[in-house]
């Protein structure tokens, strides 16, 4: 028996952009301390990114499991 399935518009969100996010962050956090003075936000926003694509994926998993 073969699964293959093709990846939908929210499945390839979902894999890309955690990683990125964190890769992303931790590039800037391997810094020095006056880069990460000044571009700090940029971490934070990153981080935003990562805690919706996490509760986009609870939402997701809440309405399989109601089917």
């Amino acid at each position: 028996m073969r699964l293959k399935k093709r990846l939908g518009w929210y499945e390839k969100i979902n894999l890309v952009l955690p990683i990125t996010a964190s890769l992303l962050a931790l590039w800037i956090l391997s810094h020095n301390y006056e880069y990460l003075m000044n571009y700090g936000w940029i971490i934070y926003a990153f981080e935003s990114i990562f805690l919706i694509s996490v509760v986009f994926n609870v939402f997701l998993f809440l309405r399989k499991i109601r089917r």
